[in-house]
Order: structure tokens, then C-alpha cells, then sequence
């Protein structure tokens, strides 16, 4: 897991969303399709967010806060 995908759940977990974006944002500039920052970053980010919540780790709220 690399550290963007790691920064990009904590964003979500806080309900940061302009942060989040802004990471989706660097990675269009960077010339990313929507293809590669959904497959490298958003779904990277919600299975580790899954994984956590399975581990207790997090809570459903949590969850479903991350994944609103």
C-alpha cells in the first residue's frame, strides 16, 4: 500500500473531502486517467478502509463516513 492511497483513507475516515480531493486532483495533473486514480486510489483505499472495519479496527460508522 503506498502512502498516497494510506493518506487518502485518513482524508476520508476524517471527512476531509477537500483534501481528498485535492489528492485526485494531483494525480489528474499528473496526467492520470479516471481509469488508473479509480483502480490505484479510490479502490486501494476503500478495500484497506474494509479491511479495518473487518479487523474492528473501525467502526460502521466510520465506514460509512469514509465511503459517503
Amino acid at each position: 500500500m503506498n502512502q498516497r492511497v494510506l493518506d487518502f483513507s485518513n482524508h476520508l475516515l476524517q471527512g476531509d473531502l477537500y483534501e481528498s480531493w485535492q489528492i485526485t486532483n494531483q494525480l489528474g495533473h499528473q496526467q492520470h486517467d479516471s481509469f488508473f486514480i479509480y483502480n490505484n486510489l479510490i479502490a486501494q483505499a476503500m478495500q484497506l478502509i474494509g479491511d479495518r472495519w473487518e479487523n474492528n479496527e473501525l467502526t460502521v460508522v466510520d465506514e460509512h463516513l469514509a465511503s459517503k
